[in-house]
């Protein structure tokens, strides 16, 4: 699972710097705004499981003892790069 997340985690990094010097962030919103139905859908279905995520990881780092708001403040700015890297550092042995 950790190597799965760890390739993930390089590539959504290389990617989210590959859009951001190429095109800005000023060309996430025009990505997205204007675009077509399909646009919205995308972005709120992102959104959906990105909460869901969270949950989780609120959760699951508060019954780790370890503190979520990096991962999470990390989620909203990047999106999967959060949950990617907490799966990366969380303990699995304990619970």
């Amino acid at each position: 699972m950790k190597s799965a997340a760890l390739f993930a985690l390089i590539g959504f990094a290389a990617l989210n710097v590959f859009a951001t010097v190429t095109v800005g962030l000023g060309g996430l919103g025009r990505a997205v705004i204007g675009v077509n139905a399909w646009s919205a859908v995308l972005v709120t279905d992102l959104a959906i499981a990105l909460a869901m995520v969270c949950v989780w990881v609120y959760r699951d780092a508060r019954r780790r003892g370890k503190s979520p708001l990096p991962y999470l403040a990390l989620t909203l700015a990047t999106g999967s790069l959060g949950p990617l890297l907490y799966v990366l550092v969380r303990d699995e042995d304990r619970v």
